[in-house]
């Protein structure tokens, strides 16, 4: 839709008004809204001012590939200009990631935004927009130790052995002699059997000395 008048452009009252792809040229008002809310507005050329008068809009839409109403290659929000040459689009600079659009939303209304305002004129030698999107990774990296401990037991094994005792009569001697088995002494033991069998072979030699003792005598 071209719309060239000396007065006003277009009059919206009421809600859910649409408007787009249209070319729009007044002295006073190339649009009014009044009382008017829930309206999209979007890839149109605004040559002279906007009124907005208890009315809500929204003023662009997401870009995406396409012509716009200025030729250029993205369709987004819309084109802002004045017959002077002073209007939003005409000296607002183009983004650095997206050529067709300003580097700034504009303010329709207070409150009210164009986040993606076309830039006029759109650049001719502009093929592609491309947009990055760098996404920073933090890596942490955990180090378990892992420590052994080895315990190590020494078992001493105790050998005793009895000594050798001779008792000489007259006639008749007695050798006994007493060897004791190995035994293994474990560290948490509270007694010996080795220190008990010591005990118990040295009375054993003891008795049969004195029994040889009395056996001489008695001859």
């Amino acid at each position: 839709m071209n719309v060239s008048s000396f007065a006003y452009g277009v009059y919206v009252k009421g809600p859910n008004a649409t408007i787009y792809g249209s070319d729009i040229q007044a002295a006073n008002y190339t649009l009014y809204l009044y009382d008017s809310y829930n309206d999209l507005i979007y890839n149109n050329v605004f040559d002279g001012p906007v009124k907005v008068v208890n009315s809500t809009a929204t003023w662009y839409v997401t870009p995406r590939p396409g012509t716009n109403v200025l030729g250029g290659k993205v369709i987004a929000g819309n084109a802002w200009l004045l017959p002077n040459g002073s209007g939003f689009s005409q000296v607002t600079p183009s983004s650095p990631s997206d050529p067709y659009i300003c580097d700034e939303p504009y303010e329709v209304a207070p409150g009210q935004y164009d986040m993606n305002p076309l830039k006029y004129p759109q650049p001719s030698n502009a093929s592609t927009v491309t947009q990055t999107t760098t996404y920073s990774t933090t890596t942490t990296t955990t180090s378990t130790t892992t420590v052994s401990e080895t315990t190590s037991t020494t078992v001493t094994t105790t050998t005793q052995q009895a000594e050798s005792q001779t008792l000489t009569g007259t006639s008749t001697s007695s050798t006994s002699t007493s060897t004791l088995p190995t035994n293994t002494v474990s560290p948490r033991a509270h007694s010996s059997p080795t220190t008990i069998y010591v005990a118990v072979g040295a009375v054993i030699a003891v008795i049969a000395a004195a029994s040889a003792v009395v056996l001489i005598r008695r001859r």
